[in-house]
């Protein structure tokens, strides 16, 4: 019922600088000033000055400023009274093979639970403000049909849950962070390492690794520098951004190995998944778009709250 870029205009004006709220937002500078500019031209009006020292609002802008947090107040009132209504919502989580919804359904689930002279969260929480239920529904997506799960969000689904380095630019969908995963290293149940409990770096010498190529997670590319610091010998293939089936049938196929995550340990049924060694961890938690619907707003609003408070 307004203009999605307010949320990211009033962002800009309170950090100061399109650095300073692309940290905030997780959306690159250029992405940040492409979306102004854009609201200047449906405004008709110039709502920031770039100055040597960063960025500050022009009278106009301070004016829709002032104005723009009533608005939102105003028009998400107007949704959530609608919305009260309505009673049961639909929340929609995608789920594939490498990013499993059900790890938020049994979050959920959990928190619900009531517990003596206690009510279920989803009573609870939501008595005030927002009392309304939520009803969550798997929608199953391929890892082969996008070239990463914030694809499908907001489209096929309106949350995932998945791995997620988040430092990188996430475009148009934000990350609620759940966790962290730690690395892993999968491989045949054949091959000579598999019976280890744990692998350290060294313990990859002579051996082939594959791995996402350089460039699209800091994390991953940290571990790929460590290990090429420390065991020379060891052979890295390269394998798309984004992890799919094959990546897996391809490491027990070949007879190598494969870095991989905990959280995956599951994915191949060939594949012993073994914990490396290496003090670096990858987030996972909850992607969803970066302008969401009242009701998954208020289903994040609420979750985040019970996870606070657990």
């Amino acid at each position: 019922m307004y203009h999605p870029f307010l949320k990211t205009f009033l962002t800009v004006a309170d950090c100061g600088s399109f650095l300073k709220a692309s940290e905030e937002l997780f959306l690159s500078p250029p992405a940040i000033m492409k979306q102004m500019n854009a609201l200047e031209k449906y405004l008709g009006l110039t709502l920031l000055e770039r100055t040597n020292q960063g960025i500050r609002l022009t009278k106009g802008g301070q004016s829709v400023y002032q104005d723009a947090k009533d608005i939102i107040r105003i028009s998400d009132e107007a949704v959530i009274r609608a919305l009260r209504k309505e009673g049961r919502h639909t929340i929609r989580i995608g789920t594939s093979l490498l990013s499993p919804g059900t790890i938020l359904m049994e979050l959920w689930n959990r928190l619900s639970e009531p517990h003596p002279d206690d009510e279920p969260l989803s009573a609870k929480a939501l008595r005030g403000s927002h009392p309304c239920e939520f009803r969550l529904k798997l929608v199953p997506f391929k890892d082969s049909e996008t070239a990463s799960a914030a694809s499908v969000v907001g489209k096929k689904c309106d949350l995932v849950i998945g791995a997620f380095d988040a430092t990188r630019d996430c475009g148009d969908s934000a990350f609620m962070q759940l966790g962290s995963f730690s690395f892993a290293i999968a491989m045949s149940y054949s091959h000579p390492l598999a019976k280890r409990k744990l692998l350290a770096p060294s313990d990859l010498a002579g051996q082939k690794l594959l791995m996402m190529k350089e460039g699209n997670s800091p994390r991953n590319d940290e571990v790929r520098r460590l290990l090429a610091e420390t065991v020379p010998t060891l052979a890295i293939a390269d394998v798309p951004f984004h992890y799919g089936a094959e990546e897996f049938n391809r490491a027990e196929e070949e007879g190598c190995l494969l870095l991989t995550l905990t959280g995956w340990k599951n994915v191949h049924p060939s594949l012993v998944t073994i914990p490396f060694d290496v003090d670096i961890r990858l987030p996972y938690g909850i992607i969803y778009p970066r302008h969401p619907g009242i009701s998954v707003a208020l289903f994040l609003e609420v979750l985040k709250g019970a996870i606070g408070g657990v």
